[in-house]
């Protein structure tokens, strides 16, 4: 039997902003991949250590955590996440 495991999750509301946060916070390295903290309402950051996403934090990101919480589950890459995250991008028109 293989032991019970699941990726961290915790959200708050803060006024109009949904703060969602999957994974481990001790990262090497934070990468804002999409909106920019100080100016965007939307915005989203990645954690990688070593070659490998273990964090995701989204501020009204709620169509995307999840995604990424499956990630982390499945091991993806580093270079997975960041491609993954300029797909969506790539997707979204600019406003």
């Amino acid at each position: 039997m293989k032991p019970y495991g699941t990726v961290p999750y915790f959200w708050s509301d803060w006024y109009d902003a949904r703060i969602q946060f999957v994974g481990s916070p001790e990262a090497d390295e934070v990468v804002v991949v999409d909106g920019d903290p100080g100016q965007s309402e939307k915005w989203v950051a990645l954690y990688r250590r070593g070659d490998r996403l273990i964090g995701a934090l989204t501020v009204n990101g709620q169509t995307v955590i999840m995604k990424y919480r499956v990630m982390i589950t499945k091991g993806a890459s580093w270079e997975d996440a960041l491609a993954f995250a300029e797909k969506r991008r790539a997707a979204v028109p600019a406003s």
